[in-house]
């Protein structure tokens, strides 16, 4: 149903945006550290 598809769409959209969240505190660490 659409109303399936919406809370897929949402917990789908909640995972993506952690893991880019962490994919970009990674980086800032990254960017922090000493080369």
């Amino acid at each position: 149903t659409q109303e399936r598809h919406d809370i897929a769409l949402k917990a789908f959209g909640g995972y993506c945006w952690v893991a880019d969240t962490d994919t970009v505190v990674d980086r800032f660490n990254a960017l922090g550290k000493p080369a």
